[in-house]
């Protein structure tokens, strides 16, 4: 425990040298690897049960962290972050409530992996909501297990 804390907090330290912009990629790019972690948690345990729906909760929450993060990063204050993300309410809920987390952690994939470019910096804040959006919805899906 006490290593990956040191690791960490030298990522961090390296992660703050860099220009913002190459922090933003490098962001997306972990969030991109996360979202893969689903997958091989979901091929260990093909029940998604117990330990392995715990540790995708906490994939989903680290996925929503570093979105804010890149929102922080972008600019973009928290009320604003918050008023760009409001719960899910009404017929879109009911519709969200059909997918799946793996579609919910493939759409964060996806969204990463486009954004992990330095050309799509015009799309990035309507990303981060998205990606913010889809992990709480996968984090409320994976709550009562």
């Amino acid at each position: 425990k006490q290593s990956s804390d040191k690791s960490s907090l030298s990522r961090a330290t390296v992660m703050a040298e860099l220009p913002i912009e190459q922090q933003i990629v490098a962001k997306f790019k972990e969030i991109r690897e996360l979202a893969l972690q689903y997958d091989l948690a979901l091929q260990e345990d093909l029940a998604l049960q117990d330990e392995a729906a715990a540790e995708v909760w906490d994939i989903a929450s680290s996925i929503r962290k570093l979105a804010m993060e890149i929102q922080e990063l972008l600019g973009v204050s928290p009320d604003e972050a918050y008023s760009e993300n409001p719960e899910p309410e009404g017929q879109d809920h009911q519709d969200q409530e059909q997918e799946t987390v793996w579609e919910l952690f493939e759409a964060i994939r996806h969204s990463a992996n486009d954004m992990a470019r330095v050309d799509a910096r015009p799309l990035r804040k309507a990303t981060c909501t998205k990606i913010i959006d889809a992990a709480r919805r996968a984090e409320k899906l994976l709550h009562p297990l």
